[in-house]
């Protein structure tokens, strides 16, 4: 029997849009999958997305003007998970000071909680909470 392998994902962020092309999701931004955020993005992307380009299209406003909207939507709401999967990602070794905050953590329901609605996407990372913290 083979021994497990796992490979080095590349993340990337990417321009949101250009002349007759948008991106949403993972086209957009691939991260690793560590995170499980992928696909919650992708139809978060989606929904604000099909805000803007109905705008564009129906002549609310300029299609231009409604994707570089949904672009700094996107990448205001994205930034803070990418930068926290890319940091899970390097799988470094958590010390004394994460195995405390976890089981810091886990004694407190409203800390569950809040850990919980980041993990999944719920809150941002960079909202309060020890999940928005560095720990490496």
């Amino acid at each position: 029997m083979s021994q497990p392998r796992a490979a080095a994902v590349r993340n990337a962020r990417r321009q949101a849009h250009g002349p007759g092309w948008v991106l949403a999701g993972d086209a957009g931004h691939y991260k690793d999958p560590v995170s499980a955020q992928g696909i919650s993005d992708a139809f978060a992307d989606a929904y604000v997305l099909a805000d803007a380009l109905d705008a564009g299209l129906s002549g609310s406003t300029g299609l231009d003007s409604a994707l570089a909207g949904y672009a700094a939507t996107r990448d205001a709401q994205r930034l803070g998970a990418f930068a926290y999967t890319c940091e899970q990602a390097e799988l470094g070794h958590f010390g004394a000071d994460v195995l405390g905050d976890l089981a810091r953590t886990a004694a407190d329901e409203r800390a569950v909680e809040a850990f919980l609605n980041t993990f999944v996407g719920c809150d941002a990372p960079s909202d309060p909470g020890w999940l928005g913290e560095s720990h490496y």
